[in-house]
């Protein structure tokens, strides 16, 4: 009986304790930069702001996190948001802004699962201010390239070399979506598609490595240097696309994280820079027991002391998988993170790790706790040593998707 009345007590002052840490924000649709000026203590000079996201099918997080970057924006002085998306995709439809619309914009640089009318604002925002798009990833994220139209827009290239490299856009576009729809059912890839896979891969390396070279030759400039960086992402995505699952995901997680590394000191090496991602890919001290470390944990010490690292969590409703299908959240267990933030009473709300003095009231954020991934499945993470910033959002439902384009 009196270790029954220890857990209550325990439960009473953790509960106390997060009821009085706990910033409340009214609903992501009435949120303004009035709400979010209550970060700039906790974010402080860091020149890296991380966004993620315990699941990309949220309507919330979509409009939470497209408001929390226009305040960082024209509040903080934070000049790129970086997309969990093809870095050349978003660096070419940056380049072309003045010339798309918000929606082709967003159509043609982010993944689909993005594509939402709740992320449309944030296009609208880049379009009308000096906030530029970038993105991180080696995959291709989008099957409308703008790499034809930008590059032709800059000038400086033979129409050849233009035409090859849309020709090596095309053909990793054809592949992710050939081979990805295997992939993305765990099912084997037939024989005679690998084969045929194999030859091209070999023609597209020839051809990227020969064009490398021959930029070499070229003034140095921004448009070269994406250029470079993104035949040397073509190289990698076509040497490791057919791997098992969990090599893939390895070699996506390196990648991300050297390009991140790249854009922060070659393209904006003196500009702040917000990184849009999920919680999974953006830990900062994850010590994986199998498996392998997040790209969160993979960029250098230096990077992550210029860092401000804030997971989004939420509890109940529904969200959407990758590919837009509505599944139900799955209830959280006692003392898992989401069922301890649901304690506080707003229906969203922020909790600041890093100023956290740890004491008997709130020990669970410095031990392994439950989350619940995508609100589906479960793992172990320390709270804060993986994140700085907790946002939680209690109901959750799935994005309005935008008709594709393309």
């Amino acid at each position: 009986m009196n270790l029954f009345k220890s857990f209550r007590r325990d439960d009473a002052t953790e509960t106390e304790w997060i009821q009085n840490h706990t910033i409340p924000f009214p609903e992501p649709s009435a949120c303004g930069n009035v709400d979010f000026e209550q970060l700039r203590s906790y974010i402080g000079d860091k020149r890296i702001v991380w966004i993620g996201e315990s699941s990309h099918g949220v309507s919330q997080y979509n409009t939470l996190k497209t408001k929390l970057v226009s305040f960082l924006h024209t509040e903080m002085d934070f000049k790129v948001i970086a997309f969990e998306s093809g870095l050349s995709e978003c660096f070419c439809a940056n380049g072309l802004k003045s010339r798309l619309t918000a929606e082709e914009m967003l159509h043609q640089s982010i993944f689909s699962l993005w594509r939402t009318e709740e992320n449309l604002p944030l296009f609208e925002h880049l379009k009308s201010s000096d906030l530029e798009l970038a993105g991180f990833d080696f995959q291709p994220s989008t099957k409308a390239h703008p790499m034809r139209q930008w590059l032709q827009s800059q000038g400086g290239l033979d129409q050849g070399t233009v035409d090859e490299l849309h020709e090596l856009t095309e053909r990793s576009i054809e592949w992710y979506y050939r081979i990805g729809e295997y992939r993305a059912k765990r099912q084997q890839v037939p024989d005679a598609l690998l084969q045929q896979f194999e030859k091209s891969k070999a023609q597209a390396i020839e051809t990227a490595t020969r064009l490398r070279e021959k930029l070499k030759s070229l003034p140095s400039s921004q448009t070269m240097l994406m250029l470079d960086r993104f035949l040397l992402n073509l190289d990698a995505f076509l040497n490791c696309f057919t791997l098992s699952f969990r090599a893939y995901a390895k070699r996506r997680d390196q990648m991300m994280a050297e390009n991140l590394e790249w854009l922060l000191t070659s393209i904006y090496p003196n500009e702040k820079v917000i990184v849009w991602a999920h919680n999974g890919h953006m830990f900062k001290s994850f010590k994986p027991f199998i498996g392998f470390k997040p790209m969160g944990s993979l960029v250098s010490k230096e990077i992550v002391d210029q860092s401000y690292f804030i997971g989004l969590f939420m509890y109940e409703g529904t969200a959407a998988t990758n590919s837009g299908e509505p599944y139900p959240i799955q209830k959280p267990r006692k003392r898992s993170l989401e069922e301890l933030l649901n304690r506080q009473e707003a229906e969203v709300g922020f909790l600041d790790l890093r100023q956290a003095q740890i004491g008997p009231d709130n020990k669970w954020i410095s031990r392994e706790t439950i989350i619940l991934e995508a609100g589906s499945f479960e793992r172990l993470i320390v709270p804060n040593q993986q994140l700085d910033g907790l946002f939680f959002i209690r109901k959750a439902s799935p994005p309005q998707y935008l008709k594709a384009t393309n």
